[in-house]
């Protein structure tokens, strides 16, 4: 009876061993998986950040793209306005051209009707 009870108890500190070392061994997985976690939640942490920074970025650069678009707009209505002015001014001066062209050439029909009206009375002078 006390061989059986001798060896009952060998069995439980077996066992009680046995389960320490997974009891050990289950703290050391658990811290392990704490450490884990940890590092996780610091790198989803900086992740986190990162996004957040990316999303200032996009925001900034999406303003900057609509201001620089409108300023563009701007621009272009300006140049068409300027455009349609340059578009009358030459077609003024193509006018003022044609007019100017016509006053020459009536000029220049006055100064032969004048040369050859001299050319007679110069003619007539000396036939007297």
């Amino acid at each position: 009876k006390n061989i059986l009870l001798e060896a009952d108890l060998l069995g439980s500190k077996q066992e009680e061993e046995r389960l320490d070392s997974v009891v050990k061994s289950l703290e050391t997985s658990h811290v392990e998986s704490l450490a884990s976690l940890e590092e996780m939640a610091q790198r989803i942490e900086s992740l986190s950040n990162e996004i957040e920074n990316g999303n200032e970025k996009y925001t900034s650069l999406s303003k900057e793209l609509t201001d620089a678009r409108e300023i563009a707009s701007q621009e272009h209505e300006q140049l068409s306005a300027k455009n349609i002015l340059l578009e009358a001014d030459l077609l003024g001066s193509k006018q003022e051209e044609e007019r100017l062209d016509s006053v020459v050439k009536s000029l220049e029909t006055s100064h032969v009707e004048s040369l050859a009206s001299l050319e007679e009375m110069a003619q007539r002078i000396e036939s007297l």
